[in-house]
This record gives C-alpha cells, sequence and structure tokens, in this order.
C-alpha cells in the first residue's frame, strides 16, 4: 500500500508502513555496496545475513526486508513495550517499589559498579515483575493462526482436521479463571504464597510450541538488566 493512502487511512499504518520503507533503503544501500558494513561500530544482522557460506544461498532482498522489520518489532518494541508498562506499575506503587528495590539492594549494594544478570535471574521478586510486566503487556496481541493436523474438541468445541484456529495472548493472559483480578499488576501472584500451580504454562507472550519466540532468555535478560538499572538510577 502506497505511504500516502496508509496515512489516509490509519496514522498508526503509516509510521509503521515508514518504518518499512527506512528498512528497506537501508538494505538496498547495503545490497549496492556490502562494504559499507565495515564503517559499523559493531556486528549487526546484516554482517551475517549477508555473508555467504558455503552451501548457502544469500537472502532475497524481500527476506531481508522481512527479518529486519522482525527484528525491529520483536527485539525492540516489544521489550520497550513492557518495560514502560513494568515500570509505570513499579512507580505507581509504593509497596512494590520498595520490596523490588530492598531486593536489588541484596546482591546490588553499590549502585555505581556493574552487575550481572547470574546475580539478578535468582532474585524471585525481580523476575515476578518482569512475568506481570509480560503479561500485562502480552507481547504479539493479534491472533496467530495454526492449521489443526486432524479433528479435535478445543473449548467443547468438534474442530474438523485442517480448520485454521488462533486466539490472542490477551484472552489468556486477562482470564480471571487462571489470574484472579487480571487487570491488577500484582508480582506476588507468581511467588510461593500465591502462585498457582501450573500458572506458568498459561504465560504466553512469546506464544507456546516448536512456533514459539527463541528469544524468550534474552527478553528476560535485557528486561532485567534494563529494570535493575533503572530503578537504581531512579532511587
Amino acid at each position: 500500500m502506497p505511504l500516502w493512502i496508509s496515512r489516509l487511512i490509519s496514522p498508526e499504518s503509516h509510521a509503521y508502513g515508514k518504518l518499512l520503507s527506512n528498512l528497506t533503503a537501508q538494505i538496498d544501500e547495503l545490497l549496492e555496496d556490502p562494504s559499507k558494513l565495515e564503517n559499523t561500530e559493531h556486528e549487526i544482522i546484516y554482517h551475517h545475513l549477508l555473508t555467504s557460506k558455503e552451501g548457502r544461498e544469500l537472502p532475497s532482498r524481500q527476506s531481508l526486508v522481512d527479518e529486519a522489520s522482525v527484528m525491529v518489532a520483536a527485539g525492540s518494541d516489544t521489550i520497550g513495550n513492557t518495560c514502560t508498562i513494568g515500570s509505570f506499575h513499579v512507580l505507581s506503587n509504593p509497596e512494590i517499589h520498595s520490596k523490588l528495590f530492598e531486593e536489588l539492594r541484596s546482591v546490588w549494594p553499590h549502585g555505581d559498579l556493574d552487575v550481572k544478570f547470574e546475580m539478578l535471574e535468582k532474585l524471585p521478586y525481580l523476575t515476578a515483575v518482569i512475568k506481570e510486566s509480560l503479561r500485562l503487556s502480552h507481547g504479539v496481541v493479534n491472533p496467530l493462526p495454526r492449521v489443526v493436523p486432524s479433528t479435535t474438541v478445543i473449548a467443547d468445541e468438534v474442530i474438523p482436521a485442517h480448520a485454521v484456529v488462533s486466539m490472542g495472548a490477551t484472552f489468556m493472559h486477562l482470564n480471571a479463571q487462571i489470574f484472579k483480578d487480571p487487570l491488577e499488576f500484582r508480582p506476588e501472584r507468581w511467588l510461593n504464597d500465591e502462585k498457582v500451580p501450573g500458572m506458568d504454562e498459561y504465560l504466553v507472550p512469546f506464544s507456546k510450541g516448536p512456533r514459539s519466540c527463541i528469544g524468550i532468555k534474552y527478553v528476560f535478560i535485557v528486561i532485567g538488566m534494563i529494570d535493575a538499572s533503572k530503578l537504581n538510577l531512579l532511587s
């Protein structure tokens, strides 16, 4: 769709179209002169995608655009959204803020020194804050379609083979039968005293199964480091 049409229909979709346009221009520039990769400050994804390996063809121009857009959306935008929602709730609730700050201080008493994620990942309350932030930010909110391989029953409904079904993560994350008071930001729900058995199975911001997001560990590392550093600076 031309950008001028998307601007008329929806400013939001126009912004995404503009992003794709900028990424495409960047890729065209690198395809025309791959030596420009030598001028980057550090290794980026194009170093891998545009480097020919034995027995592997280079991705097409469209494939490069698709990979770039996924990296921006899944690797940056979703993380930023999760951190924003988590920060809002932590800073809006003095009790949550105090608990998280005291836990961070137990392993990071001197804020001017670096802290490693290996230390942060062992903190139960920080992990609970990250999970609750993921639950209320949802990750990808649009339904992800799946083809039913054989006739099966879903929610008491018989679904024929080869039918396409889908469900957005919001329906799971805001289900009051799984998460009590689902609109409330409460990290304690993920701790032993309140945790419902099997609740982790219903946290699906990364989807589930063989098509789930491979960046789940990366996201926990990045959000953990950002949340800890940000709270340390603000406090």
